[in-house]
Protein backbone atom coordinates (compact mmCIF):
# COMPACT_ATOMS: atom_id res chain seq x y z
CA UNK A 1 0.00 0.00 0.00
CA UNK A 2 1.26 3.42 -0.77
CA UNK A 3 2.51 5.17 2.64
CA UNK A 4 3.77 8.39 0.82
CA UNK A 5 2.54 11.45 1.12
CA UNK A 6 2.39 13.98 -2.07
CA UNK A 7 2.84 18.00 -1.83
CA UNK A 8 -0.32 20.09 -2.67
CA UNK A 9 -0.68 20.20 -6.27
CA UNK A 10 -0.95 23.76 -6.39
CA UNK A 11 2.23 24.48 -4.80
CA UNK A 12 4.20 22.78 -7.56
CA UNK A 13 5.75 25.67 -9.75
CA UNK A 14 6.79 23.40 -12.59
CA UNK A 15 3.78 20.70 -12.84
CA UNK A 16 5.47 18.34 -15.10
CA UNK A 17 9.18 18.35 -12.90
CA UNK A 18 6.79 17.26 -10.22
CA UNK A 19 5.11 14.65 -12.24
CA UNK A 20 8.25 13.19 -13.53
CA UNK A 21 9.76 13.24 -9.66
CA UNK A 22 6.75 10.62 -8.68
CA UNK A 23 7.26 8.78 -11.41
CA UNK A 24 11.27 8.86 -10.63
CA UNK A 25 10.10 8.14 -7.15
CA UNK A 26 8.75 5.06 -5.32
CA UNK A 27 5.21 7.32 -5.68
CA UNK A 28 4.51 6.76 -9.43
CA UNK A 29 1.53 7.97 -11.26
CA UNK A 30 -1.83 6.41 -12.83
CA UNK A 31 -2.27 7.00 -16.42
CA UNK A 32 -5.83 6.58 -17.34
CA UNK A 33 -6.08 6.37 -21.65
CA UNK A 34 -9.62 8.08 -22.93
CA UNK A 35 -9.25 7.84 -26.94
CA UNK A 36 -7.59 8.85 -29.82
CA UNK A 37 -7.32 12.81 -30.55
CA UNK A 38 -9.96 12.79 -33.29
CA UNK A 39 -12.66 11.34 -31.51
CA UNK A 40 -12.71 13.63 -28.34
CA UNK A 41 -12.30 16.70 -31.09
CA UNK A 42 -15.10 15.55 -32.20
CA UNK A 43 -17.07 15.44 -28.91
CA UNK A 44 -16.05 18.64 -27.64
CA UNK A 45 -17.24 20.07 -31.27
CA UNK A 46 -20.77 18.58 -30.60
CA UNK A 47 -20.59 20.19 -27.37
CA UNK A 48 -19.78 23.91 -27.50
CA UNK A 49 -15.98 22.65 -26.49
CA UNK A 50 -16.36 20.95 -23.37
CA UNK A 51 -15.53 17.89 -22.77
CA UNK A 52 -18.08 15.67 -21.17
CA UNK A 53 -16.85 12.86 -18.88
CA UNK A 54 -19.84 10.87 -19.10
CA UNK A 55 -19.03 10.53 -23.49
CA UNK A 56 -18.87 7.06 -24.70
CA UNK A 57 -16.63 5.90 -27.60
CA UNK A 58 -18.50 2.73 -29.38
CA UNK A 59 -19.85 2.00 -26.00
CA UNK A 60 -17.01 2.37 -23.86
CA UNK A 61 -17.45 5.16 -21.46
CA UNK A 62 -14.41 8.08 -21.27
CA UNK A 63 -13.56 7.38 -17.85
CA UNK A 64 -15.66 3.46 -16.63
CA UNK A 65 -14.03 2.15 -19.09
CA UNK A 66 -14.52 -1.02 -17.31
CA UNK A 67 -17.81 -0.84 -16.45
CA UNK A 68 -20.26 -3.22 -16.21
CA UNK A 69 -24.07 -3.41 -14.92
CA UNK A 70 -22.59 -4.61 -11.03
CA UNK A 71 -19.76 -2.86 -11.58
CA UNK A 72 -20.83 0.73 -12.69
CA UNK A 73 -17.91 2.61 -11.00
CA UNK A 74 -14.95 0.98 -12.39
CA UNK A 75 -12.08 3.22 -13.94
CA UNK A 76 -8.82 1.12 -14.91
CA UNK A 77 -5.40 2.99 -14.74
CA UNK A 78 -2.11 2.00 -15.76
CA UNK A 79 0.50 2.59 -12.94
CA UNK A 80 3.86 3.81 -13.98
CA UNK A 81 6.83 4.20 -11.99
CA UNK A 82 10.40 4.27 -12.90
CA UNK A 83 10.83 0.20 -11.98
CA UNK A 84 7.98 -0.85 -13.87
CA UNK A 85 7.43 -1.13 -17.66
CA UNK A 86 6.04 2.17 -18.80
CA UNK A 87 3.08 0.73 -20.30
CA UNK A 88 -0.57 1.89 -20.84
CA UNK A 89 -3.53 0.66 -22.88
CA UNK A 90 -2.81 1.78 -26.46
CA UNK A 91 -3.45 -1.29 -28.18
CA UNK A 92 -3.23 -0.80 -32.19
CA UNK A 93 -6.11 -1.67 -34.40
CA UNK A 94 -6.99 -1.33 -38.11
CA UNK A 95 -9.06 1.43 -37.49
CA UNK A 96 -6.98 4.71 -37.05
CA UNK A 97 -4.30 2.83 -34.91
CA UNK A 98 -6.87 1.60 -32.25
CA UNK A 99 -5.69 3.48 -29.21
CA UNK A 100 -1.79 3.97 -30.23
CA UNK A 101 -2.15 7.80 -30.08
CA UNK A 102 -4.53 7.75 -27.44
CA UNK A 103 -5.18 10.88 -25.04
CA UNK A 104 -5.08 9.95 -21.39
CA UNK A 105 -5.42 11.34 -17.83
CA UNK A 106 -2.61 11.50 -15.28
CA UNK A 107 -3.06 11.52 -11.80
CA UNK A 108 -1.26 11.52 -8.33
CA UNK A 109 -2.44 8.13 -7.00
CA UNK A 110 -1.39 8.84 -3.38
CA UNK A 111 -4.42 11.39 -3.37
CA UNK A 112 -6.89 9.31 -4.76
CA UNK A 113 -6.20 6.09 -2.93
CA UNK A 114 -9.41 5.94 -1.18
CA UNK A 115 -10.94 5.34 -4.57
CA UNK A 116 -8.47 2.23 -5.19
CA UNK A 117 -9.36 -0.92 -5.32
CA UNK A 118 -8.05 -3.69 -7.08
CA UNK A 119 -4.80 -4.09 -9.13
CA UNK A 120 -3.95 -7.02 -11.76
CA UNK A 121 -0.24 -7.75 -12.94
CA UNK A 122 -1.54 -7.50 -16.55
CA UNK A 123 -4.62 -5.99 -17.98
CA UNK A 124 -7.61 -7.68 -15.88
CA UNK A 125 -10.35 -7.55 -18.66
CA UNK A 126 -12.01 -6.37 -15.73
CA UNK A 127 -15.62 -5.78 -17.33
CA UNK A 128 -15.30 -9.39 -17.66
CA UNK A 129 -15.00 -10.55 -13.92
CA UNK A 130 -17.67 -11.04 -11.35
CA UNK A 131 -18.34 -8.68 -8.55
CA UNK A 132 -16.12 -10.83 -6.13
CA UNK A 133 -13.59 -11.08 -9.01
CA UNK A 134 -12.92 -13.74 -10.87
CA UNK A 135 -13.86 -14.20 -14.82
CA UNK A 136 -16.84 -15.27 -16.30
CA UNK A 137 -14.87 -17.19 -18.52
CA UNK A 138 -12.46 -19.02 -15.51
CA UNK A 139 -13.73 -22.65 -14.88
CA UNK A 140 -12.07 -21.67 -11.75
CA UNK A 141 -15.41 -20.73 -11.11
CA UNK A 142 -17.36 -23.85 -11.68
CA UNK A 143 -15.72 -25.38 -8.02
CA UNK A 144 -18.68 -23.35 -6.07
CA UNK A 145 -22.18 -23.32 -7.13
CA UNK A 146 -22.49 -19.72 -7.91
CA UNK A 147 -19.19 -17.67 -7.96
CA UNK A 148 -20.72 -14.16 -8.54
CA UNK A 149 -19.49 -12.65 -5.28
CA UNK A 150 -16.69 -14.94 -3.96
CA UNK A 151 -13.37 -13.22 -3.75
CA UNK A 152 -10.93 -14.32 -5.75
CA UNK A 153 -7.52 -13.09 -4.52
CA UNK A 154 -3.67 -12.86 -5.21
CA UNK A 155 -2.46 -14.08 -1.40
CA UNK A 156 1.36 -12.69 -0.16
CA UNK A 157 2.51 -15.64 1.31
CA UNK A 158 4.29 -18.98 -0.63
CA UNK A 159 2.11 -21.44 -1.54
CA UNK A 160 3.21 -25.36 -0.43
CA UNK A 161 6.19 -26.70 -1.41
CA UNK A 162 7.38 -23.11 -3.08
CA UNK A 163 9.93 -23.98 -5.86
CA UNK A 164 10.44 -21.87 -8.96
CA UNK A 165 9.92 -25.06 -11.61
CA UNK A 166 6.72 -26.09 -10.45
CA UNK A 167 3.21 -25.17 -11.94
CA UNK A 168 0.48 -24.36 -9.49
CA UNK A 169 -3.28 -23.97 -9.67
CA UNK A 170 -5.56 -21.36 -8.15
CA UNK A 171 -8.39 -23.01 -5.92
CA UNK A 172 -11.01 -22.59 -3.75
CA UNK A 173 -10.03 -22.56 0.11
CA UNK A 174 -13.30 -23.56 1.99
CA UNK A 175 -12.13 -21.79 5.23
CA UNK A 176 -11.57 -18.53 4.20
CA UNK A 177 -14.53 -18.92 1.57
CA UNK A 178 -12.74 -17.72 -1.57
CA UNK A 179 -10.42 -18.14 -4.75
CA UNK A 180 -6.82 -17.73 -3.62
CA UNK A 181 -4.15 -18.16 -5.21
CA UNK A 182 -0.30 -18.17 -3.20
CA UNK A 183 2.12 -15.75 -5.10
CA UNK A 184 4.91 -15.53 -2.62
CA UNK A 185 5.61 -12.62 -0.09
CA UNK A 186 6.89 -10.63 -3.64
CA UNK A 187 4.75 -12.12 -5.38
CA UNK A 188 7.49 -14.29 -6.88
CA UNK A 189 5.56 -17.23 -7.50
CA UNK A 190 2.78 -15.40 -9.97
CA UNK A 191 4.27 -17.00 -13.09
CA UNK A 192 3.89 -20.32 -11.94
CA UNK A 193 0.10 -19.75 -11.81
CA UNK A 194 -0.26 -17.58 -14.88
CA UNK A 195 2.48 -17.73 -17.04
CA UNK A 196 4.75 -21.03 -17.10
CA UNK A 197 2.47 -22.76 -19.80
CA UNK A 198 1.71 -19.66 -21.95
CA UNK A 199 1.48 -16.58 -22.07
CA UNK A 200 -1.59 -15.46 -23.77
CA UNK A 201 -5.27 -13.97 -23.16
CA UNK A 202 -7.00 -17.60 -21.40
CA UNK A 203 -4.07 -18.76 -19.97
CA UNK A 204 -2.60 -15.70 -18.12
CA UNK A 205 -5.31 -12.65 -18.19
CA UNK A 206 -8.57 -13.90 -17.92
CA UNK A 207 -6.94 -16.73 -14.93
CA UNK A 208 -5.06 -14.13 -13.09
CA UNK A 209 -5.99 -13.72 -9.81
CA UNK A 210 -6.58 -10.08 -8.09
CA UNK A 211 -4.30 -7.74 -5.43
CA UNK A 212 -6.93 -5.79 -3.34
CA UNK A 213 -4.91 -2.46 -2.35
CA UNK A 214 -6.51 -2.12 1.13
CA UNK A 215 -5.06 -5.45 2.36
CA UNK A 216 -2.23 -5.55 3.71
CA UNK A 217 1.06 -6.73 2.04
CA UNK A 218 -0.81 -7.11 -1.68
CA UNK A 219 0.65 -3.74 -2.94
CA UNK A 220 4.23 -4.81 -2.42
CA UNK A 221 3.87 -8.36 -3.70
CA UNK A 222 1.60 -6.56 -7.24
CA UNK A 223 4.60 -4.60 -7.93
CA UNK A 224 6.89 -7.90 -7.16
CA UNK A 225 4.51 -10.26 -9.16
CA UNK A 226 4.95 -7.52 -11.96
CA UNK A 227 8.75 -7.60 -11.85
CA UNK A 228 8.72 -11.62 -12.04
CA UNK A 229 6.38 -11.46 -14.85
CA UNK A 230 8.61 -9.21 -16.84
CA UNK A 231 11.18 -11.76 -16.22
CA UNK A 232 9.69 -14.43 -16.99
CA UNK A 233 8.03 -13.17 -20.49
CA UNK A 234 12.13 -12.20 -21.60
CA UNK A 235 12.94 -15.34 -20.89
CA UNK A 236 10.02 -16.87 -22.81
CA UNK A 237 10.50 -15.07 -25.88
CA UNK A 238 14.32 -15.62 -25.68
CA UNK A 239 14.08 -19.38 -25.97
CA UNK A 240 10.77 -19.23 -28.16
CA UNK A 241 8.54 -21.09 -25.99
CA UNK A 242 5.98 -18.44 -25.90
CA UNK A 243 4.81 -15.72 -28.59
CA UNK A 244 5.97 -15.84 -31.92
CA UNK A 245 8.74 -14.74 -33.99
CA UNK A 246 7.83 -11.01 -33.44
CA UNK A 247 7.44 -11.32 -29.85
CA UNK A 248 3.41 -10.84 -29.69
CA UNK A 249 2.09 -13.17 -27.29
CA UNK A 250 -0.98 -14.08 -29.37
CA UNK A 251 -2.74 -10.64 -30.71
CA UNK A 252 -5.05 -10.94 -27.78
CA UNK A 253 -3.31 -9.76 -24.61
CA UNK A 254 -2.87 -6.98 -23.22
CA UNK A 255 0.27 -6.25 -21.14
CA UNK A 256 -0.12 -2.99 -19.10
CA UNK A 257 -0.43 -3.75 -15.46
CA UNK A 258 -4.40 -2.43 -14.32
CA UNK A 259 -5.48 -0.53 -11.16
CA UNK A 260 -9.17 0.21 -10.36
CA UNK A 261 -10.75 2.70 -9.45
CA UNK A 262 -13.78 3.28 -8.07
CA UNK A 263 -15.46 6.41 -9.42
CA UNK A 264 -17.98 7.78 -11.51
CA UNK A 265 -18.14 10.46 -14.33
CA UNK A 266 -20.31 12.51 -12.48
CA UNK A 267 -17.94 12.50 -9.52
CA UNK A 268 -14.82 14.05 -11.39
CA UNK A 269 -14.68 17.10 -9.59
CA UNK A 270 -13.40 14.55 -6.71
CA UNK A 271 -9.87 13.87 -8.92
CA UNK A 272 -9.37 17.24 -9.28
CA UNK A 273 -6.76 18.09 -6.60
CA UNK A 274 -5.13 14.68 -7.66
CA UNK A 275 -4.58 15.90 -11.62
CA UNK A 276 -1.28 15.79 -12.72
CA UNK A 277 -1.19 16.35 -16.16
CA UNK A 278 -2.62 15.23 -19.94
CA UNK A 279 -1.13 12.75 -21.70
CA UNK A 280 -0.38 12.07 -25.09
CA UNK A 281 1.16 8.97 -27.03
CA UNK A 282 3.59 10.78 -29.47
CA UNK A 283 6.02 7.50 -30.81
CA UNK A 284 5.19 6.10 -34.08
CA UNK A 285 3.45 2.88 -35.16
CA UNK A 286 6.77 1.27 -36.58
CA UNK A 287 8.46 2.26 -33.46
CA UNK A 288 5.93 0.92 -30.99
CA UNK A 289 5.35 -2.65 -33.30
CA UNK A 290 9.50 -2.48 -33.77
CA UNK A 291 10.01 -6.40 -33.02
CA UNK A 292 7.24 -7.08 -35.42
CA UNK A 293 8.39 -8.00 -38.96
CA UNK A 294 5.74 -6.59 -40.51
CA UNK A 295 5.24 -3.48 -39.07
CA UNK A 296 5.83 -1.27 -42.30
CA UNK A 297 2.62 -3.13 -43.62
CA UNK A 298 0.98 -3.22 -40.48
CA UNK A 299 1.15 0.70 -39.73
CA UNK A 300 0.82 0.94 -43.73
CA UNK A 301 -3.01 -0.56 -43.14
CA UNK A 302 -3.43 1.57 -40.09
CA UNK A 303 -2.99 4.41 -41.19
CA UNK A 304 -1.92 4.82 -44.97
CA UNK A 305 0.24 7.91 -45.26
CA UNK A 306 -2.19 9.92 -41.95
CA UNK A 307 -0.22 9.07 -39.06
CA UNK A 308 1.27 12.08 -38.45
CA UNK A 309 -2.60 14.13 -38.72
CA UNK A 310 -3.43 11.40 -36.59
CA UNK A 311 -0.51 12.32 -33.53
CA UNK A 312 -1.38 15.89 -34.80
CA UNK A 313 -5.33 15.60 -33.79
CA UNK A 314 -4.29 14.10 -30.79
CA UNK A 315 -2.02 16.49 -29.69
CA UNK A 316 -4.70 19.34 -30.27
CA UNK A 317 -7.52 17.06 -28.24
CA UNK A 318 -4.76 16.88 -25.19
CA UNK A 319 -4.08 20.97 -25.37
CA UNK A 320 -8.09 21.06 -25.68
CA UNK A 321 -8.76 19.27 -22.48
CA UNK A 322 -5.88 20.93 -20.65
CA UNK A 323 -7.01 24.52 -20.99
CA UNK A 324 -10.65 23.13 -19.94
CA UNK A 325 -8.99 21.58 -16.76
CA UNK A 326 -6.62 24.46 -16.24
CA UNK A 327 -9.13 26.78 -16.06
CA UNK A 328 -11.90 24.90 -14.57
CA UNK A 329 -9.08 24.18 -11.55
CA UNK A 330 -7.39 27.60 -11.56
CA UNK A 331 -4.20 26.12 -11.86
CA UNK A 332 -1.78 24.51 -14.69
CA UNK A 333 -2.68 21.07 -16.11
CA UNK A 334 0.12 20.90 -18.90
CA UNK A 335 0.50 18.18 -21.42
CA UNK A 336 3.01 15.81 -21.30
CA UNK A 337 3.96 13.55 -24.67
CA UNK A 338 5.21 10.04 -24.03
CA UNK A 339 6.86 7.70 -25.80
CA UNK A 340 4.73 4.44 -24.08
CA UNK A 341 5.75 1.19 -24.44
CA UNK A 342 3.47 -1.06 -26.55
CA UNK A 343 1.15 -3.22 -24.89
CA UNK A 344 1.05 -5.87 -27.34
CA UNK A 345 4.60 -6.28 -27.46
CA UNK A 346 7.09 -7.41 -26.14
CA UNK A 347 9.85 -5.05 -26.53
CA UNK A 348 13.21 -6.94 -25.67
CA UNK A 349 15.79 -4.39 -26.09
CA UNK A 350 13.90 -1.34 -24.07
CA UNK A 351 12.54 -4.06 -21.46
CA UNK A 352 16.40 -4.90 -20.85
CA UNK A 353 17.36 -1.28 -20.62
CA UNK A 354 14.49 0.18 -18.19
CA UNK A 355 15.00 -2.86 -16.36
CA UNK A 356 18.52 -2.54 -15.68
CA UNK A 357 18.71 1.25 -15.75
CA UNK A 358 15.27 2.32 -14.59
CA UNK A 359 12.68 4.02 -16.87
CA UNK A 360 13.00 7.33 -15.59
CA UNK A 361 10.25 9.62 -17.06
CA UNK A 362 12.89 12.08 -18.83
CA UNK A 363 14.28 9.01 -21.07
CA UNK A 364 10.58 8.49 -22.66
CA UNK A 365 8.38 11.83 -21.72
CA UNK A 366 8.33 15.54 -22.22
CA UNK A 367 6.01 18.55 -21.62
CA UNK A 368 4.33 19.78 -24.89
CA UNK A 369 3.94 23.41 -24.99
CA UNK A 370 0.61 24.15 -26.66
CA UNK A 371 0.56 27.37 -27.38
CA UNK A 372 3.29 27.23 -30.12
CA UNK A 373 0.51 24.99 -31.99
CA UNK A 374 -2.80 25.61 -30.70
CA UNK A 375 -3.51 28.81 -29.20
CA UNK A 376 -6.82 29.23 -30.70
CA UNK A 377 -7.92 26.87 -28.56
CA UNK A 378 -5.78 26.85 -25.36
CA UNK A 379 -4.88 30.25 -23.92
CA UNK A 380 -4.07 28.90 -20.07
CA UNK A 381 -0.33 29.79 -19.94
CA UNK A 382 0.00 31.67 -23.33
CA UNK A 383 0.31 35.41 -23.52
CA UNK A 384 2.85 35.46 -20.38
CA UNK A 385 0.01 34.35 -17.92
Amino acid sequence: MLNVSSTTLRDAPDPVAYAFSLINSEKGVLVHAIRGGAEINGAMDGNAGFFDWSTQFDGVRAINDCWREDNQGCSAWAYIQKDLMPIVYNYPSKQGGGMQHAVGLMVDPNMVSDKITKMHVIDGDTWHRLPGGIHESDPLRHQVRDATHIPYLCVPAPPDNPTFTQHYDPFYNTGTGQFEAYVGEKGEYWPQFFQDASLTKEYTMVRQCEFDYHLDGHWDAWRGAMLASYERAKEQVYTGKVGTADNTPDWKLYLENEVNLNIYDADMDALSSSILAVTVQHNWCVEQLKYDHNREQLCSEYYGDGEEQIIAASLKAACRLSNQLSHQYNRWIPVIQAGFLSNAIVDLDTWNNYASNGANAESYMEGYNCCDSYSDVYDYTCGGR
